[in-house]
Protein backbone atom coordinates (compact mmCIF):
# COMPACT_ATOMS: atom_id res chain seq x y z
CA UNK A 1 0.00 0.00 0.00
CA UNK A 2 1.24 3.29 -1.04
CA UNK A 3 1.16 5.94 1.43
CA UNK A 4 3.39 8.76 0.38
CA UNK A 5 6.58 9.81 -1.75
CA UNK A 6 8.85 7.36 0.24
CA UNK A 7 6.53 4.34 -0.21
CA UNK A 8 6.61 5.15 -4.00
CA UNK A 9 9.91 4.60 -4.10
CA UNK A 10 10.39 1.26 -2.25
CA UNK A 11 7.56 -0.25 -4.67
CA UNK A 12 8.82 1.33 -7.82
CA UNK A 13 12.59 -0.35 -6.76
CA UNK A 14 10.71 -3.64 -7.21
CA UNK A 15 9.98 -3.39 -10.96
CA UNK A 16 13.16 -5.27 -12.83
CA UNK A 17 12.05 -3.53 -16.29
CA UNK A 18 14.12 0.03 -17.04
CA UNK A 19 11.39 2.88 -16.91
CA UNK A 20 11.35 5.88 -15.46
CA UNK A 21 8.37 6.07 -12.67
CA UNK A 22 6.33 9.62 -11.21
CA UNK A 23 4.42 10.39 -8.19
CA UNK A 24 2.61 13.01 -6.65
CA UNK A 25 0.11 13.68 -4.32
CA UNK A 26 -0.80 16.68 -2.35
CA UNK A 27 2.62 17.40 -0.50
CA UNK A 28 4.59 15.58 -2.54
CA UNK A 29 6.66 14.57 -5.79
CA UNK A 30 9.37 11.26 -6.52
CA UNK A 31 11.09 10.19 -9.78
CA UNK A 32 12.78 6.78 -9.53
CA UNK A 33 14.24 4.91 -12.47
CA UNK A 34 14.10 1.47 -12.19
CA UNK A 35 16.10 -1.72 -13.37
CA UNK A 36 17.54 -4.96 -12.82
CA UNK A 37 21.38 -4.13 -13.52
CA UNK A 38 24.74 -5.65 -12.77
CA UNK A 39 27.60 -4.56 -10.89
CA UNK A 40 30.21 -3.94 -13.43
CA UNK A 41 33.75 -4.80 -12.76
CA UNK A 42 35.78 -1.60 -12.07
CA UNK A 43 37.97 -2.97 -14.53
CA UNK A 44 35.63 -2.76 -17.17
CA UNK A 45 34.32 0.90 -19.22
CA UNK A 46 31.40 0.26 -21.81
CA UNK A 47 32.61 2.31 -24.02
CA UNK A 48 36.04 0.26 -24.74
CA UNK A 49 37.27 -2.72 -25.65
CA UNK A 50 37.40 -5.24 -22.62
CA UNK A 51 38.57 -8.91 -22.00
CA UNK A 52 35.67 -11.55 -22.10
CA UNK A 53 37.49 -14.42 -20.77
CA UNK A 54 40.07 -12.94 -18.43
CA UNK A 55 39.25 -13.38 -14.77
CA UNK A 56 37.99 -9.78 -13.14
CA UNK A 57 36.27 -8.51 -16.07
CA UNK A 58 32.95 -10.03 -15.96
CA UNK A 59 29.93 -8.91 -14.44
CA UNK A 60 30.62 -8.92 -10.70
CA UNK A 61 28.77 -12.73 -9.13
CA UNK A 62 28.28 -13.56 -12.74
CA UNK A 63 27.54 -17.77 -12.72
CA UNK A 64 25.87 -19.51 -15.66
CA UNK A 65 23.81 -22.32 -14.43
CA UNK A 66 21.36 -24.99 -15.68
CA UNK A 67 21.56 -25.08 -19.66
CA UNK A 68 18.66 -26.71 -21.19
CA UNK A 69 19.33 -28.72 -23.75
CA UNK A 70 18.54 -26.61 -26.61
CA UNK A 71 15.85 -25.38 -28.35
CA UNK A 72 14.93 -26.65 -32.22
CA UNK A 73 13.90 -24.27 -34.91
CA UNK A 74 12.58 -26.18 -37.87
CA UNK A 75 13.41 -25.01 -40.99
CA UNK A 76 10.78 -23.54 -43.59
CA UNK A 77 9.30 -20.08 -44.20
CA UNK A 78 9.37 -17.53 -41.64
CA UNK A 79 6.30 -15.23 -40.63
CA UNK A 80 7.40 -13.23 -44.01
CA UNK A 81 7.52 -15.85 -46.24
CA UNK A 82 11.23 -16.43 -46.27
CA UNK A 83 13.04 -19.74 -46.24
CA UNK A 84 14.64 -20.68 -43.15
CA UNK A 85 17.09 -23.19 -42.41
CA UNK A 86 16.53 -23.52 -38.25
CA UNK A 87 18.68 -23.63 -35.63
CA UNK A 88 19.34 -24.22 -31.97
CA UNK A 89 19.25 -22.65 -29.50
CA UNK A 90 20.82 -23.29 -25.95
CA UNK A 91 19.76 -21.75 -23.27
CA UNK A 92 21.09 -21.08 -20.17
CA UNK A 93 20.17 -19.51 -16.53
CA UNK A 94 22.55 -16.94 -15.02
CA UNK A 95 23.51 -15.42 -11.13
CA UNK A 96 24.86 -11.99 -11.08
CA UNK A 97 24.97 -9.57 -7.80
CA UNK A 98 22.82 -6.77 -9.05
CA UNK A 99 22.83 -3.49 -8.08
CA UNK A 100 21.42 -2.66 -4.98
CA UNK A 101 17.18 -1.38 -5.38
CA UNK A 102 15.07 -0.29 -2.13
CA UNK A 103 13.98 2.87 -2.53
CA UNK A 104 16.16 4.11 0.28
CA UNK A 105 18.49 7.14 0.52
CA UNK A 106 21.40 5.04 -0.39
CA UNK A 107 19.91 3.22 -3.29
CA UNK A 108 22.18 3.99 -6.47
CA UNK A 109 19.31 4.56 -8.70
CA UNK A 110 18.30 7.78 -9.55
CA UNK A 111 15.38 8.65 -8.02
CA UNK A 112 14.05 12.27 -6.21
CA UNK A 113 11.90 13.64 -3.77
CA UNK A 114 10.92 16.97 -3.94
CA UNK A 115 13.68 18.13 -5.91
CA UNK A 116 15.02 21.97 -4.88
CA UNK A 117 13.78 23.19 -8.75
CA UNK A 118 10.21 22.43 -7.58
CA UNK A 119 9.68 20.27 -10.51
CA UNK A 120 10.68 17.10 -12.45
CA UNK A 121 10.84 16.99 -16.19
CA UNK A 122 11.60 13.50 -18.30
CA UNK A 123 11.78 12.82 -21.69
CA UNK A 124 13.25 9.31 -22.43
CA UNK A 125 16.48 11.22 -21.21
CA UNK A 126 19.75 10.65 -18.83
CA UNK A 127 17.93 10.53 -15.61
CA UNK A 128 20.96 11.86 -13.88
CA UNK A 129 24.56 13.29 -13.67
CA UNK A 130 26.95 10.47 -14.44
CA UNK A 131 24.82 7.77 -14.90
CA UNK A 132 25.31 5.92 -17.89
CA UNK A 133 23.42 4.69 -21.03
CA UNK A 134 22.81 1.40 -22.67
CA UNK A 135 26.21 0.40 -23.71
CA UNK A 136 24.49 1.11 -27.44
CA UNK A 137 23.83 4.60 -26.84
CA UNK A 138 26.35 7.41 -27.74
CA UNK A 139 23.78 9.88 -27.07
CA UNK A 140 23.73 11.29 -23.92
CA UNK A 141 25.47 14.32 -23.85
CA UNK A 142 24.63 17.96 -23.20
CA UNK A 143 21.86 18.62 -24.96
CA UNK A 144 18.27 16.40 -25.36
CA UNK A 145 15.09 17.07 -25.65
CA UNK A 146 13.64 17.23 -22.12
CA UNK A 147 15.66 20.64 -21.94
CA UNK A 148 12.60 22.00 -24.46
CA UNK A 149 10.09 21.48 -21.68
CA UNK A 150 12.57 22.19 -18.19
CA UNK A 151 13.10 25.69 -19.80
CA UNK A 152 9.78 26.69 -20.33
CA UNK A 153 8.82 24.83 -17.05
CA UNK A 154 11.28 26.98 -15.17
CA UNK A 155 9.89 29.94 -16.67
CA UNK A 156 6.72 29.74 -15.78
CA UNK A 157 7.45 28.86 -12.18
CA UNK A 158 9.70 32.05 -11.65
CA UNK A 159 6.36 34.23 -12.83
CA UNK A 160 4.83 32.54 -10.01
CA UNK A 161 3.11 29.16 -8.76
CA UNK A 162 2.02 26.94 -12.23
CA UNK A 163 -1.60 26.27 -13.20
CA UNK A 164 -2.42 23.10 -14.60
CA UNK A 165 -2.96 25.04 -17.57
CA UNK A 166 -0.22 26.84 -17.86
CA UNK A 167 1.80 23.58 -17.42
CA UNK A 168 -0.37 22.08 -20.70
CA UNK A 169 0.89 25.22 -22.07
CA UNK A 170 4.17 24.44 -21.69
CA UNK A 171 4.24 20.94 -22.73
CA UNK A 172 2.21 22.25 -26.43
CA UNK A 173 4.96 24.66 -26.70
CA UNK A 174 7.66 22.43 -26.01
CA UNK A 175 6.33 19.86 -28.61
CA UNK A 176 6.81 21.85 -31.88
CA UNK A 177 10.32 22.84 -30.84
CA UNK A 178 13.48 23.00 -33.26
CA UNK A 179 16.52 21.16 -31.40
CA UNK A 180 19.15 22.04 -33.73
CA UNK A 181 18.25 25.83 -33.48
CA UNK A 182 17.12 26.26 -29.67
CA UNK A 183 20.35 25.02 -28.94
CA UNK A 184 22.76 25.57 -31.42
CA UNK A 185 21.95 28.90 -32.70
CA UNK A 186 22.88 30.71 -29.46
CA UNK A 187 26.40 29.46 -28.89
CA UNK A 188 26.79 29.62 -32.67
CA UNK A 189 25.62 33.20 -32.57
CA UNK A 190 28.54 33.95 -29.90
CA UNK A 191 31.15 32.41 -31.52
CA UNK A 192 30.49 34.27 -34.35
CA UNK A 193 30.23 37.68 -32.55
CA UNK A 194 29.89 40.83 -34.54
CA UNK A 195 31.08 41.80 -37.82
CA UNK A 196 30.91 39.30 -41.19
CA UNK A 197 29.79 40.16 -44.89
CA UNK A 198 26.41 41.46 -44.99
CA UNK A 199 24.88 38.66 -46.26
CA UNK A 200 26.02 36.89 -43.52
CA UNK A 201 24.57 39.16 -40.89
CA UNK A 202 21.42 39.16 -42.53
CA UNK A 203 21.21 34.99 -42.39
CA UNK A 204 21.83 35.11 -38.63
CA UNK A 205 19.43 38.37 -37.78
CA UNK A 206 16.70 35.84 -39.22
CA UNK A 207 18.08 33.14 -36.65
CA UNK A 208 18.77 35.41 -33.72
CA UNK A 209 14.99 36.31 -34.62
CA UNK A 210 13.80 33.10 -34.54
CA UNK A 211 15.44 31.74 -31.14
CA UNK A 212 13.16 34.62 -29.50
CA UNK A 213 12.40 35.46 -26.40
CA UNK A 214 14.69 34.67 -24.12
CA UNK A 215 16.21 31.22 -26.42
CA UNK A 216 12.39 30.32 -25.83
CA UNK A 217 11.49 30.04 -29.44
CA UNK A 218 13.18 27.97 -32.96
CA UNK A 219 9.35 26.64 -33.69
CA UNK A 220 8.60 23.95 -36.25
CA UNK A 221 4.79 25.13 -36.52
CA UNK A 222 2.48 26.25 -38.50
CA UNK A 223 1.59 30.18 -39.44
CA UNK A 224 -1.61 31.09 -38.03
CA UNK A 225 -2.37 33.17 -40.58
CA UNK A 226 -1.21 30.17 -43.61
CA UNK A 227 -1.55 27.03 -42.72
CA UNK A 228 0.35 25.52 -45.58
CA UNK A 229 3.30 27.38 -44.10
CA UNK A 230 5.64 27.39 -41.28
CA UNK A 231 6.07 30.25 -38.88
CA UNK A 232 8.88 32.12 -39.33
CA UNK A 233 9.61 29.13 -42.26
CA UNK A 234 12.66 30.76 -43.81
CA UNK A 235 14.80 30.03 -40.12
CA UNK A 236 13.54 26.66 -40.69
CA UNK A 237 15.05 26.60 -44.13
CA UNK A 238 18.19 27.80 -43.03
CA UNK A 239 18.81 25.68 -39.93
CA UNK A 240 17.86 22.50 -42.26
CA UNK A 241 20.82 23.57 -44.07
CA UNK A 242 23.33 24.71 -41.86
CA UNK A 243 22.94 21.80 -39.22
CA UNK A 244 25.33 19.32 -41.49
CA UNK A 245 27.22 22.15 -42.60
CA UNK A 246 28.14 22.74 -38.66
CA UNK A 247 29.09 19.14 -37.82
CA UNK A 248 31.21 18.99 -40.66
CA UNK A 249 32.81 22.46 -40.28
CA UNK A 250 33.32 21.13 -36.85
CA UNK A 251 34.34 17.81 -37.25
CA UNK A 252 35.73 17.34 -40.70
CA UNK A 253 39.63 17.88 -39.55
CA UNK A 254 39.61 15.32 -37.23
CA UNK A 255 37.46 12.68 -39.20
CA UNK A 256 38.20 13.29 -43.03
CA UNK A 257 36.64 15.76 -45.45
CA UNK A 258 33.07 14.16 -45.69
CA UNK A 259 33.04 14.49 -49.44
CA UNK A 260 36.83 12.60 -49.53
CA UNK A 261 37.13 8.67 -49.66
CA UNK A 262 37.97 6.91 -46.82
CA UNK A 263 36.71 9.49 -44.35
CA UNK A 264 35.31 8.05 -41.13
CA UNK A 265 32.03 9.21 -41.05
CA UNK A 266 30.13 6.29 -42.22
CA UNK A 267 31.92 4.05 -39.09
CA UNK A 268 30.92 7.11 -36.56
CA UNK A 269 27.44 7.54 -37.95
CA UNK A 270 26.86 3.65 -37.59
CA UNK A 271 26.90 4.69 -34.17
CA UNK A 272 24.57 8.04 -33.77
CA UNK A 273 23.47 9.00 -36.99
CA UNK A 274 23.73 12.65 -37.53
CA UNK A 275 20.45 13.94 -36.67
CA UNK A 276 16.71 12.62 -35.63
CA UNK A 277 14.66 15.09 -37.20
CA UNK A 278 10.76 15.44 -37.54
CA UNK A 279 9.19 12.94 -39.62
CA UNK A 280 6.47 10.60 -40.10
CA UNK A 281 6.69 8.79 -36.48
CA UNK A 282 6.22 12.34 -34.63
CA UNK A 283 8.85 11.72 -32.09
CA UNK A 284 12.17 13.88 -33.00
CA UNK A 285 15.51 15.24 -31.46
CA UNK A 286 15.49 11.68 -29.34
CA UNK A 287 19.57 11.31 -28.54
CA UNK A 288 19.27 8.03 -28.05
CA UNK A 289 17.94 7.83 -31.68
CA UNK A 290 20.93 9.97 -33.45
CA UNK A 291 21.62 13.75 -33.57
CA UNK A 292 25.14 15.27 -32.93
CA UNK A 293 23.43 17.91 -31.33
CA UNK A 294 25.86 17.80 -27.95
CA UNK A 295 28.70 16.99 -29.71
CA UNK A 296 28.36 20.26 -30.98
CA UNK A 297 27.20 22.60 -28.49
CA UNK A 298 29.79 20.84 -26.19
CA UNK A 299 32.55 22.43 -29.07
CA UNK A 300 31.02 25.54 -29.46
CA UNK A 301 30.99 26.20 -25.83
CA UNK A 302 34.29 24.71 -25.34
CA UNK A 303 35.79 27.11 -27.77
CA UNK A 304 34.59 29.86 -26.14
CA UNK A 305 36.08 29.44 -22.72
CA UNK A 306 32.97 28.62 -21.36
CA UNK A 307 33.40 26.38 -17.41
CA UNK A 308 31.74 22.44 -18.82
CA UNK A 309 32.10 20.16 -16.00
CA UNK A 310 32.73 17.38 -18.69
CA UNK A 311 34.67 18.90 -21.01
CA UNK A 312 35.65 17.33 -23.98
CA UNK A 313 39.71 16.15 -24.23
CA UNK A 314 39.86 17.89 -27.55
CA UNK A 315 38.77 21.73 -28.88
CA UNK A 316 37.25 20.38 -31.69
CA UNK A 317 36.07 23.47 -33.37
CA UNK A 318 39.05 25.67 -35.52
CA UNK A 319 40.96 22.77 -35.43
CA UNK A 320 43.75 22.29 -38.16
CA UNK A 321 46.80 19.46 -38.72
CA UNK A 322 45.78 17.61 -35.44
CA UNK A 323 45.61 20.33 -33.18
CA UNK A 324 43.83 21.38 -30.73
CA UNK A 325 41.01 23.98 -31.82
CA UNK A 326 41.22 27.84 -31.47
CA UNK A 327 38.29 30.25 -30.93
CA UNK A 328 39.56 32.43 -34.23
CA UNK A 329 39.95 29.68 -36.73
CA UNK A 330 36.49 28.24 -35.41
CA UNK A 331 35.23 31.75 -35.88
CA UNK A 332 36.01 31.34 -40.06
CA UNK A 333 35.36 27.26 -39.77
CA UNK A 334 31.51 28.65 -38.66
CA UNK A 335 31.65 31.39 -41.66
CA UNK A 336 32.90 29.25 -44.08
CA UNK A 337 30.13 26.71 -43.18
CA UNK A 338 27.51 29.93 -43.25
CA UNK A 339 28.59 30.81 -46.64
CA UNK A 340 28.09 27.41 -48.04
CA UNK A 341 24.28 27.26 -46.75
CA UNK A 342 23.64 30.53 -48.01
CA UNK A 343 25.29 29.60 -51.54
CA UNK A 344 23.29 26.18 -51.14
CA UNK A 345 20.02 28.08 -50.38
CA UNK A 346 20.23 30.79 -53.00
CA UNK A 347 20.80 27.88 -55.81
CA UNK A 348 17.60 25.78 -54.16
CA UNK A 349 15.53 29.05 -54.23
CA UNK A 350 17.03 31.20 -56.92
CA UNK A 351 17.77 34.38 -54.97
CA UNK A 352 19.86 35.27 -52.41
CA UNK A 353 17.35 36.94 -50.13
CA UNK A 354 16.62 35.04 -47.09
CA UNK A 355 12.84 36.71 -46.95
CA UNK A 356 12.24 34.21 -50.23
CA UNK A 357 13.60 31.65 -48.29
CA UNK A 358 10.11 30.12 -47.28
CA UNK A 359 8.76 26.63 -45.96
CA UNK A 360 5.65 26.02 -47.57
CA UNK A 361 3.97 22.89 -48.88
CA UNK A 362 3.92 23.74 -52.41
CA UNK A 363 7.47 24.13 -52.24
CA UNK A 364 9.83 22.06 -54.97
CA UNK A 365 11.81 19.25 -54.03
CA UNK A 366 15.04 20.96 -52.64
CA UNK A 367 13.14 23.34 -50.74
CA UNK A 368 12.09 23.42 -47.45
CA UNK A 369 8.51 21.89 -47.11
CA UNK A 370 6.34 21.02 -43.65
CA UNK A 371 5.29 17.92 -45.31
CA UNK A 372 8.43 16.41 -45.13
CA UNK A 373 7.89 16.58 -41.41
CA UNK A 374 4.21 15.33 -41.16
CA UNK A 375 3.10 12.34 -39.07
CA UNK A 376 1.41 9.58 -40.97
CA UNK A 377 -0.85 6.94 -39.75
CA UNK A 378 -1.00 3.25 -40.31
CA UNK A 379 -4.77 2.45 -41.40
CA UNK A 380 -6.49 -0.45 -39.33
CA UNK A 381 -9.42 -1.31 -41.25
CA UNK A 382 -10.58 0.16 -44.24
CA UNK A 383 -10.59 3.53 -43.08
CA UNK A 384 -7.08 5.83 -43.18
CA UNK A 385 -6.16 8.87 -41.74
CA UNK A 386 -4.73 11.68 -43.36
CA UNK A 387 -1.49 13.33 -42.48
CA UNK A 388 -1.16 15.41 -39.33
CA UNK A 389 0.95 18.49 -38.52
CA UNK A 390 4.45 17.53 -36.54
CA UNK A 391 4.26 17.98 -33.15
CA UNK A 392 7.42 15.95 -31.25
CA UNK A 393 4.50 14.63 -28.94
CA UNK A 394 4.83 11.82 -25.81
CA UNK A 395 2.89 8.40 -26.00
CA UNK A 396 0.23 9.58 -23.88
CA UNK A 397 -0.33 12.91 -21.64
CA UNK A 398 -2.10 12.67 -18.04
CA UNK A 399 -3.02 16.09 -16.38
CA UNK A 400 -3.73 15.61 -12.42
CA UNK A 401 -4.46 18.81 -9.94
Amino acid sequence: MIHGAHDFLGAAAKETGTFNWFYADAHDIAYYSSGRLPQRSMLTNPNFIGWGTASGYEWQGFQVSSCSGGLITPPGPDSTGASTTGATTTACGYAADWLTADGSAQDPHPHAINPPSGFLTNWNNKPAPEWSAADSNFGFGSIYRVMSLTDRVRATLARGPATPVAIVNDMEDAGSVDLDGSKLVPPMLAVLGPGGKPEERRVLGVLAGWVQPDDLGAHRRESAGDPNSYQQGNAVAIMDALYPNLVHAIFDPWLGDHNAPGNLYPKVFALKKLSDAPGPVGSAYDESSGGWESYVNTALRQVSGQPINDAASQVYCGSTNGSPGTLSRCRDALRDALDTTIAQLTAAYGTSDPAQWTCNTNNPPGQCNPKNDYIHFQAVGAQSTDPMHWINRPTFQQVVQ
